[in-house]
């Protein structure tokens, strides 16, 4: 199921159920971040989450689901003015959350 950013609080029992189900496959699109925190995407999302929020929910999911595989979708960083050293800065604190570092 497709998530998007101005729905997580609303829907997080739901995300969480959800992942007590079995093995997760966690596709992560970065535009799902706010623009102040990402721009490094074709689509940067104005009203997105916080990492901090984004981060939060992760380690919720992690503690209550088994996560097998995680990818991260839609970075050009030739979009972005932030750069390069951004996107591996907010990748790892992603990858740190999910233990996948």
């Amino acid at each position: 199921e497709i998530i998007y950013p101005d729905e997580f609080t609303r829907k997080e029992k739901k995300i969480l159920n959800f992942a007590k189900e079995g093995n997760l496959y966690i596709s992560l699109d970065v535009d799902v971040l706010d623009s102040s925190v990402v721009d490094f995407t074709g689509y940067p999302e104005k009203n997105g989450l916080s990492l901090e929020k984004l981060l939060s929910i992760l380690s919720k999911i992690k503690k209550v689901g088994n996560i097998h595989a995680y990818d991260f979708v839609e970075v050009n960083l030739e979009k972005g003015r932030i750069g390069e050293k951004k996107a591996l800065e907010v990748t790892r604190k992603i990858l740190k959350t999910l233990d996948f570092d």
